[in-house]
This record gives structure tokens, sequence and C-alpha cells, in this order.
């Protein structure tokens, strides 16, 4: 077996940092800034935007991916 130390560069101080997976891979990496949900009587969810006016509505009861529900 090899010598970790000779593989490493012989540097043992080195740091291993998590990372967020390579850009461009059309997903976001935390929360929608500016925008809510609400649940309508109805059970849909309304997406409200930084301007408080409603943006959109999803018609299948599941609230948004990312975006932080009101209360």
């Amino acid at each position: 077996m090899p010598n970790p130390a000779r593989i490493l560069g012989n540097d043992l101080n080195f740091n291993i940092m998590a990372k967020n997976a390579p850009t461009g891979d059309n997903r976001r990496i935390g929360a929608v800034k500016d925008r809510t949900q609400v649940q309508n009587p109805n059970g849909h969810w309304t997406k409200r935007g930084p301007d408080g006016k409603f943006m959109d509505v999803k018609h299948d009861h599941k609230p948004f991916k990312g975006v932080t529900k009101e209360k």
C-alpha cells in the first residue's frame, strides 16, 4: 500500500470542504428570496411576489418548492 503522506504531497494538514453541486444543472441552492406562499381555503397554493401581488397558483394541492409559507 502506498504511503498516504506521499499521495497527498507530504501535507497532511489539508482541509476537505463541502461544496455545492456544479453550476448550470438547473437546481436551486437554498430558498427563493422575497417570495411567500399561502394556502387558499380550496386547498390550492398561491405564490406572492416581493411587491405583494399574487404571482401563480398551483392546482395540484402541493406547495411550491423552496418558497416560504405565510402564517
